[in-house]
């Protein structure tokens, strides 16, 4: 089997979903992975607080949370570890460290084995759904056909101009020239 016949999977992933696209006998499969990881608790402004009373006691420590959602990174990262299949050829995709830690996972798993599977990682922002495909397709070795742009239409003086031949307009100038000497003298 060539390099572009070969299994493909593009695997787009953030903390809030990862989306697996595959290459299979000339067709496109999507799977979304929706992640229950929470997101990072941002400041709500300057809250006052009595310099008396000492902290901790009301709701979970910092690093409780922290370490609650580092387990649930680890599970999401297995489950989608787990949708990848072994013959296919990855392409990771995605910001941050996810991207990193999923392309670290996947080598892991391939370490030991006689004919190791080409994992590549790349970083980028949030894609579509229809430039994900175009990466897949670029990475399984079928980029897809590009089209043309349809002509603009022109409208206006432009429009007139666009037609004109150059020994016609060389022959106006000329006209105008003399038009100027005739008022000139």
């Amino acid at each position: 089997m060539s390099r572009s016949e070969s299994p493909v999977a593009l695997v787009s992933i953030s903390a809030g979903r990862a989306r697996v696209l595959r290459w299979r006998d000339g067709e496109v499969i999507q799977l979304d992975l929706p992640s229950d990881v929470p997101g990072r608790h941002k400041s709500t402004s300057h809250v006052r607080h009595d310099p008396m009373v000492r902290h901790g006691g009301s709701g979970p420590g910092q690093d409780e949370v922290e370490r609650q959602r580092l387990e649930r990174i680890g599970q999401f990262l297995a489950r989608v570890t787990h949708a990848v299949r072994e013959d296919e050829r990855i392409l990771v995709v995605g910001s941050g460290r996810l991207p990193r830690e999923l392309a670290e996972r996947l080598e892991q798993r391939e370490h030991g084995r006689p004919r190791p599977r080409l994992i590549e990682l790349e970083h980028a922002g949030y894609l579509t759904d229809p430039q994900l495909r175009a990466r897949l397709l670029a990475w399984a070795g079928h980029p897809p056909r590009r089209r043309k742009a349809a002509p603009r239409r022109q409208t206006g003086r432009l429009r007139r101009d666009v037609g004109r031949a150059p020994e016609r307009e060389r022959a106006e100038e000329l006209e105008e020239l003399e038009e100027l000497e005739v008022s000139l003298s």
